[in-house]
């Protein structure tokens, strides 16, 4: 009798695991694009440039829990929360590419990545502070 209930549940189970498995299989986010800035030249930027975000997690109560901002491959900065949202400040005039890539609370792997967004800066605007010089002492009043 063992030798017949281990027969008969052990494809039974098998069978259940092939048709749960796609309910538990760990899956990206939705949707992730990057909303701003759009493509194009930035010009002379003399601030932080604002890069927004806008995501969807996979569905099945799964949020989405941070927003990578990389530009050209390097992470500039992290948000968790909606509206997603960093700083970055151009060090160089030059052409950049702009992603995001969004992780939601699934089992790995679930990141997506967004289409790249290609931007132009033109120039950059420095301070130097030329006075006083370095290591100087200064009199109060």
């Amino acid at each position: 009798m063992k030798t017949f209930l281990r027969r008969i549940f052990a494809p039974a189970a098998a069978l259940l695991a092939l048709v749960a498995a796609p309910a538990l299989r760990a899956t990206a986010p939705a949707s992730v694009t990057l909303t701003a800035p759009s493509a194009g030249a930035l010009g002379l930027v003399s601030g932080p440039v604002t890069l927004s975000a806008s995501a969807s997690a996979s569905g099945g109560g799964a949020t989405v829990t941070q927003v990578d901002f990389r530009v050209n491959g390097t992470s500039v900065g992290v948000a968790t929360t909606a509206p997603f949202s960093v700083l970055w400040n151009p060090s160089a005039p030059g052409n950049y590419s702009l992603t995001a890539v969004a992780t939601d609370s699934t089992s790995s792997p679930n990141t997506l990545t967004s289409a790249a967004v290609a931007v132009s800066v033109s120039a950059v605007h420095a301070a130097s502070v030329l006075q006083p010089v370095a290591n100087s002492t200064i009199t109060q009043g």
